[in-house]
């Protein structure tokens, strides 16, 4: 791991209610130039200071949620998965929220290492991207339009629900090397295009496209509709006797009857019975196979440590210490 460290300088009158003791600190790049900005309101205070394509960082530590409005980078310490190594402490976000993104040519919203564990709400998504996060509820609200959003190393705990219920609504969801629960709301009118994730299910899919994933049904009528293509993926535990669609690929997938597919207290490793089954790439059903495995650590370096002087410079200036870890090599 690289390590680095730097002092900035910055004007008192940015910081002037701040305590140097605080443990939680935002970023925010805008131009090359950097502001700060300390305790749980940070990341709203951050937001509401950044323009679309500006970068926020965050440290571990709870920050409060607030609506995002606006196209940014937003990256955590990490989303704090214990059941691999390397656990490092994570940045939590408190509180439900809601993603309000209009259309942009230019900029995505990207949100990185976080950890958010209630209600996310959806009105308007186009071009949002989850990386290495783990999410409570992602809730796509009535007349929501929510186009090119993306999970890649992510775990939705609770459930993708949709409450969009007209059949011409744009939702479009790709999923890389994720996990996902899926409610049985309007779940026919999203389309998936899943690849090496884990998917469990309240309804029925429809208008998707699945490579190398494993599935699982919370009834005994789940199944993939005619219009969906599976290629070498698994259905274990409930489910009917052939959930996948005879018409698109359903000879290179398997059907289970037991439920000890994943190793005990591991994060969905496959048992050696699962690993030798043939997919397309040569690598294995699941999270962990494909060009993308999972993994928790960040892709980008992360702040580890800061600390706040405890008084101005003579010419009224504030120097901190930042500690940023860097990625592995």
């Amino acid at each position: 791991m690289k390590r680095l460290s730097f002092v900035m300088m910055l004007l008192v009158s940015v910081i002037i209610t701040v305590s140097a003791q605080t443990s939680q600190l935002a970023t925010l790049l805008h131009d090359g130039n950097m502001s700060v900005f300390y305790g749980s309101t940070a990341l709203k205070e951050a937001h509401e200071a950044a323009v679309a394509g500006d970068v926020i960082t965050l440290s571990a530590g709870q920050f409060n949620a607030c609506t995002i409005t606006k196209p940014l980078t937003i990256r955590g310490a990490g989303m704090g998965l214990t059941q691999v190594e390397n656990f490092v402490d994570p940045t939590v976000i408190t509180g439900d929220f809601i993603i309000d993104i209009p259309e942009n040519e230019t900029y995505h919203l990207i949100l990185e290492g976080l950890q958010h564990n209630t209600v996310m709400g959806f009105t308007s998504a186009y071009n949002v991207q989850f990386i290495k996060c783990i999410l409570g509820e992602l809730d796509i609200r009535q007349n929501a339009t929510v186009k090119n959003f993306q999970l890649v190393n992510s775990d939705v705990r609770k459930y993708i629900r949709n409450y969009e219920s007209s059949s011409s609504a744009v939702i479009t969801i790709d999923a890389v090397n994720s996990c996902i629960k899926f409610a049985s709301q309007y779940l026919n009118y999203i389309t998936l295009n899943a690849q090496n994730s884990i998917l469990e299910l309240q309804g029925s899919l429809s208008n998707s496209l699945l490579n190398n994933c494993i599935l699982t049904g919370s009834s005994s009528t789940i199944k993939l509709n005619t219009n969906c293509t599976a290629f070498y993926c698994v259905w274990y535990g409930q489910g009917v006797t052939n959930p996948f669609p005879y018409e698109t690929a359903s000879g290179t997938n398997t059907r289970l009857d037991h439920e000890n597919v994943f190793k005990e207290g591991t994060f969905y490793e496959l048992t050696d019975e699962l690993k030798a089954l043939k997919t397309t790439d040569g690598t294995q059903v699941g999270i962990y196979g494909g060009n993308m495995p999972f993994d928790p650590t960040t892709t980008v370096p992360q702040i580890s440590k800061f600390s706040v002087s405890p008084r101005t410079s003579a010419d009224g200036k504030l120097s901190i210490d930042i500690e940023v870890e860097g990625i592995k090599q």
